[in-house]
């Protein structure tokens, strides 16, 4: 598809292994899609893998990412295994960051984000005027998301378009509620998602994506460089 620990400074006991408490049940707002994407990119660092298990890793990425918790407070294999995890996510985002920048370029228009979570593009990347970008994910997420931008006055450099919906749903007919054109060229990202369902998951999505996806063409069959309604 084109497509605390417990305690101050306690973390440096071996391996994090037991000293990860949970905030909340883990069902907050965020939602489980966006709070499971930074445990499974970690899944192959097994020192991160153990610290991240309780709730979800939100609150040892929490920790992590606003500051609290210091490289220098983990222990050397810990710290060697976030430094990896932190550079395959770097080459991910730079990767399908430049897929759409690329699409872009060829003229299309209309950009579709499966399990969008957290996904910051259609605030970050230079989207041609007219580009929409449609973002598929549970109300949950789309919510805290939209909430959290918001608060610090950040802008959609795109038409963004929230679609709130389980993927398990009728988010096709969603999707198209919201303006998605089929007969558009659309540029499509499942960005960690295929690896969390079964086979038969994965071809009806895949078989829904295509279902909506028009061959590419010289001349599109309709005005596209614009926004739908």
């Amino acid at each position: 598809m084109v497509d605390d620990v417990d305690g101050q400074r306690t973390v440096r006991r071996r391996h994090l292994g037991s000293g990860v408490q949970c905030r909340g049940d883990g069902n907050d707002g965020r939602g489980r899609t966006s709070r499971g994407h930074p445990v499974a990119r970690s899944a192959d660092q097994r020192p991160v893998r153990r610290a991240a298990g309780a709730c979800g890793g939100v609150d040892f990425f929490t920790r992590m990412a606003g500051g609290e918790l210091q490289p220098r407070d983990l222990d050397d294999e810990t710290a060697k295994g976030l430094r990896r995890f932190a550079d395959a996510m770097a080459i991910r985002t730079e990767y399908f960051d430049n897929f759409f920048l690329d699409a872009t370029a060829a003229g299309i228009r209309q950009a579709v984000i499966l399990a969008s979570g957290l996904d910051s593009r259609a605030y970050r990347l230079a989207w041609p005027a007219g580009t929409v970008v449609f973002e598929v994910d549970q109300p949950q997420v789309v919510d805290f998301k939209t909430a959290t931008l918001a608060e610090l006055g950040a802008q959609p450099t795109a038409d963004r378009r929230t679609v709130a919906i389980d993927l398990r749903n009728d988010w096709p007919g969603a999707l198209q509620e919201a303006g998605f054109d089929p007969a558009c060229p659309t540029a499509w990202i499942a960005e960690g998602l295929l690896g969390y369902l079964t086979a038969d998951a994965q071809d009806r999505l895949l078989d829904q994506v295509t279902t909506l996806s028009t061959p590419a063409a010289a001349s599109p069959p309709r005005d596209c460089s614009t926004s739908t309604t």
